[in-house]
């Protein structure tokens, strides 16, 4: 009886062993097969360079988070997320060519909603690759450029209309891509439409990058202490601080989107 198992395992390995290389190749042929499959899908599909930043960002970071990911819950999720994202902008795109007007629309404007997610989405990844803040080296750069810290020092001017005027030209920022995009779009002008979202979704793209690479905060956490002066405003104050009181994320603060 003790030869037994001896020569159940020397009968059985090489039909174990060819199972396996069987096992092995007919996935290989199965995944072979589904890249040719996307391929012959999308290989025709009209892509504009915004669709290439945008696809190329959501790929990039898909794989990024696989090696980098201590500093992010759940992080499982996020490749299939951004794959599942990946393939179905590819399929928005390759059916928006005799689409109905909405999908048309759906098309052109999508990346208005990916630079939304993607923000939101880095109040969970800013850390990924860095787990830390580099928050004292910016005090510091703003030190030695002005010789004083800018965000403190100008406090000294604050007036309740000055303050009201800076909130105004802010908040106009958050309209500036929708109502240029749309005014574009309505005189029938897809491509200025496409170039300017590519202008933008490029920037955003390298800010978000940027982000991973250069996490830190803003001036208002790391120089809290400094600030003796609480603004005054009126409307425009109440409504930035809203805005970004909701959609505020951690870091984010080097390079400035608004820049």
């Amino acid at each position: 009886m003790g030869c037994f198992p001896i020569l159940f395992a020397l009968q059985m390995g090489p039909k174990l062993f060819t199972f396996i290389k069987f096992f092995r190749r007919k996935k290989l042929k199965t995944f072979v097969n589904l890249i040719q499959a996307i391929w012959q899908r999308y290989r025709h599909v009209p892509l504009q360079f915004m669709d290439q930043v945008i696809l190329g960002y959501m790929a990039l970071l898909g794989f990024l988070i696989i090696p980098f990911h201590r500093d992010v819950s759940h992080w499982v999720m996020y490749p299939f997320l951004h794959g599942a994202i990946f393939f179905l902008l590819l399929e928005l795109i390759r059916i928006s060519t005799n689409a109905s007007s909405f999908i048309q629309f759906l098309r052109t404007f999508y990346p208005i909603l990916w630079i939304l997610f993607a923000w939101k989405e880095m109040d969970q990844l800013v850390t990924m690759i860095f787990p830390y803040w580099f928050n004292p080296i910016l005090p510091q750069l703003d030190h030695f450029l002005f010789g004083v810290y800018p965000t403190v020092w100008v406090q000294q001017w604050f007036s309740p209309w000055l303050t009201e005027l800076m909130h105004f030209f802010y908040g106009v920022y958050f309209l500036f891509i929708p109502l240029v995009t749309i005014c574009l779009y309505l005189k029938g002008q897809r491509q200025k439409v496409y170039h300017f979202l590519f202008l933008i979704s490029s920037t955003f793209a390298v800010s978000f990058i940027l982000f991973l690479v250069f996490p830190a905060q803003g001036a208002w956490v790391f120089l809290r202490e400094k600030y003796t002066i609480e603004p005054k405003g009126g409307f425009f104050l109440a409504l930035i601080r809203f805005i970004q009181h909701r959609g505020t994320i951690r870091g984010g603060a080097f390079p400035s989107s608004h820049v």
